[in-house]
């Protein structure tokens, strides 16, 4: 997949002695190719593998200026905060899974797996573990548990540059426990 984004932001305000204008304008570039596959292995073993590799460009063209105009010693002060910002980040992410379902018997189904990402333009890598698991109690009901730790890298895009950052911040990240029960109520409720 190819695809491109535009942003174009203009506010501007004028007050009696004071001036604000903002212009934010970011066109962001992306390239991926991503391939998953599965191979049922007897039927009770299903595997899963799969990779994919991103690339990426932005351009960000920021300018901020706030003119304020205020009294100071029975003098008229005018003072300027302005912003400039010209950047150009690249980078590329790769990231690799590899998941197995299991089924040791005909109510219970396992499955574990793992992720790695690597982002270029944070430097960073992530290993990201899972595991669920689904229980059939019967008469209509389900019971599903799961957990996993997730990773979440900043996008290209989302240079906090307005508030005076220049680096990309490492990923968040998460861990997630649930458990859940489906009944149903009648067939297809």
């Amino acid at each position: 997949s190819v695809g491109q984004l535009d942003w174009y932001r203009h506010a501007e305000e004028s007050d009696i002695g004071n001036h604000f204008r903002v212009d934010d304008e970011r066109e962001l570039w992306t390239g991926s190719i991503k391939q998953d596959w599965q191979a049922t292995l007897s039927d009770r073993y299903l595997l899963r593998w799969g990779a994919e590799s991103r690339s990426g460009a932005v351009d960000y063209d920021y300018f901020k200026m706030i003119r304020n105009v205020r009294t100071q010693n029975g003098a008229l002060i005018t003072t300027f905060d302005t912003t400039t910002v010209f950047t150009s980040p690249r980078g590329s992410q790769v990231g690799a899974y590899l998941s197995q379902g299991v089924q040791p018997w005909s109510r219970l189904t396992l499955e574990t797996g793992v992720r790695y990402d690597r982002q270029t333009h944070t430097g960073e890598n992530q290993v990201s573990p899972r595991v669920n698991a689904l229980l059939d109690l019967g008469a209509a009901t389900t019971l599903r548990a799961a957990w996993g730790k997730y990773a979440q890298p900043q996008a290209l895009h989302q240079l906090r540059y307005r508030d005076g950052e220049s680096t990309f911040a490492p990923a968040e990240r998460a861990e997630q426990f649930v458990l859940g029960v489906e009944r149903e109520l009648m067939p297809g409720t």
